[in-house]
């Protein structure tokens, strides 16, 4: 969905809540005011009445919903649900009340002339109904929304976990590591907490949706050396000098998923070694090999790279941006900078 749809779907939610809640009113107000329900339900009914009950509706709507965006980004569901919800509540009441007295002094209204009271009280129980519409719409949608990110980075985890431990991986390793006790034991010795360190990561890590960067370098450098035990020089990964004290996060193990795509989709021989460069512009860290593609692995490098862009969809309003041409696989994977990245974006 582009930026002019999801403009679109915000504008026709916000006019359909405040339908509702203008609706309700009218429901409420009739049960309680006979004469109001006379007005309503005979014509002629005034049509500017009905146009300042929808502004009011509309204004009190944006508010809410607005106001719920702020609390739902800055005090998290799974750490403090109660606490979210009375902030929300009275916050919202809140400002909905100081913005009713504001308009009832400020603007005029069919009711004005003929009764303030009736005005003002008008005002303030659309301020309420609109506030009590707009409230379970976007907890409803958040808790929706909180549910799905949970699914699928429970999801996302169990792949990344069941990618490190599968058993080509493992059997890859070992049979490199049985290899070097019997050539050398020392060596066999770093290699094993090498080996270590990387499933340690992927275990203490797979309930992290974003780890920082230098983490996920640390990771990297632990992999790389297994891979050049096993590729020797027919693999060179350069990671430059920009990436050191790199501030911000990515995804866990996002950085070594493409390392081992390009590794996987691309020949890479001792007279034709591939080499793979990790670079930053600030913004964005580059992931770029030269292309010495492999037919078959076309498919699969897709799935991959769906894998990741789903996972930063996911995280955040970011997503990477994947540069192919005939000689050059490039991909930019944004830079995280702060971990309040759930979707309140309704």
């Amino acid at each position: 969905m582009n930026m002019v749809q999801r403009l679109i779907l915000k504008i026709v939610r916000v006019v359909a809540l405040s339908l509702l809640s203008l609706l309700l009113y009218y429901i409420l107000w009739s049960t309680i005011d006979e004469e109001f329900r006379k007005q309503i339900f005979h014509w002629p009914f005034e049509p500017m009445d009905m146009v300042f009950d929808y502004s009011s509706c509309l204004i009190f709507t944006v508010l809410a919903l607005g106001l719920s965006k702020l609390v739902f980004k800055y005090i998290k569901w799974s750490r403090h649900p109660m606490l979210m919800i009375v902030t929300q509540i009275f916050l919202i009441l809140v400002v909905n009340n100081i913005t009713a007295g504001i308009v009832s002094n400020l603007l005029s209204s069919p009711y004005n002339d003929k009764d303030p009271i009736a005005y003002v009280e008008s005002l303030y129980l659309t301020g309420i109904l609109s506030t009590f519409v707009a409230c379970i719409y976007a907890m409803t949608y958040y808790w929706k929304s909180y549910e799905n990110v949970n699914k699928e980075r429970n999801h996302f985890r169990l792949q990344a976990l069941e990618n490190q431990i599968n058993p080509h991986f493992v059997f890859n390793n070992f049979s490199i590591l049985a290899d070097l006790i019997e050539v050398d034991p020392h060596k066999a010795t770093e290699y094993l907490m090498k080996l270590s360190k990387v499933y340690r990561y992927t275990l203490s890590h797979f309930d992290h949706s974003l780890i920082s960067i230098e983490e996920e370098l640390d990771f990297l450098n632990q992999y790389l050396y297994l891979l050049n035990e096993r590729f020797g020089n027919t693999i060179t990964v350069s990671i430059h000098k920009n990436m050191k004290n790199l501030d911000g996060f990515i995804p866990p193990a996002a950085l070594q998923m493409f390392v081992e795509n390009a590794i996987k989709h691309n020949e890479h021989t001792a007279t034709n070694p591939l080499l793979i460069e990790i670079d930053t512009d600030g913004q964005d860290i580059i992931v770029s090999n030269k292309k010495q593609r492999i037919s078959s692995s076309v498919l699969s490098a897709n799935v991959g790279n769906d894998n990741i862009s789903e996972r930063y969809g996911i995280l955040s309003k970011q997503s990477i941006k994947i540069n192919e041409t005939n000689d050059n696989f490039t991909v930019r994977l944004p830079i995280i900078h702060k971990k309040t990245h759930e979707n309140t974006d309704y």
